[in-house]
């Protein structure tokens, strides 16, 4: 929707929570329910957002959650296609899709190196098992991933996971969920 409204400036993009993730509706619409959600769209309680630019391929694209690429993407990817997932969210247990796939692909991606140019400085990492740059704190379904975000400071934060054993990616699983993750040796988060 981002990418469709981009030359609209004056456009409302509002979301009703309906799937297994909902990051747009926690952590930058901030509505619990679907009347809340439609009372957003009634008043004047609109309120303009950073919007983030990436290029791949030559193509400009836009985000206002996160971007990621490397293992999250990979999962995030299957997850969409999985004929599991409408089953997940038919019992009410849609993130666990996620987490499935997750324990799936730990045994099979395969961390590269990546160099990350933020604002002119480089950064080469090796083995990286995955980068976000996220608008907001909530990526994956509630996790934290970037807790000090701000979704209109003008400013995003990268944050890569790399150089790493496979040990301590699981206990960054663990701690992405109140941000304990970025108290970790070869977790770097840089706000620009």
């Amino acid at each position: 929707m981002i990418n469709g409204a981009i030359d609209f400036p004056h456009a409302i993009i509002g979301s009703i929570a309906a799937g297994s993730g909902n990051d747009y509706v926690r952590g930058i619409q901030k509505t619990e329910s679907v009347e809340e959600a439609l009372s957003l769209f009634q008043g004047n309680a609109f309120r303009a957002i950073d919007i983030g630019r990436f290029e791949t391929n030559g193509k400009a694209g836009y985000f206002v959650n996160s971007l990621g690429m490397g293992i999250d993407a990979e999962i995030s990817d299957e997850a969409d296609r999985s004929a599991l997932k409408k089953w997940f969210n038919f019992v009410r247990a849609g993130k666990l899709i996620y987490l499935f796939i997750f324990i799936k692909k730990i045994f099979t991606y395969k961390p590269s190196c990546m160099e990350l140019i933020i604002d002119g400085d480089r950064h080469l990492l090796k083995k990286v098992w995955f980068i976000v740059i996220a608008n907001q704190p909530y990526f994956g379904g509630g996790m934290k991933i970037s807790p000090m975000s701000k979704l209109d400071d003008d400013r995003l934060n990268v944050i890569a996971v790399h150089d790493i054993t496979l040990l301590k990616l699981l206990t960054v699983f663990i701690t992405v969920f109140w941000g304990g993750h970025l108290n970790m040796k070869n977790v770097d988060s840089f706000f620009r």
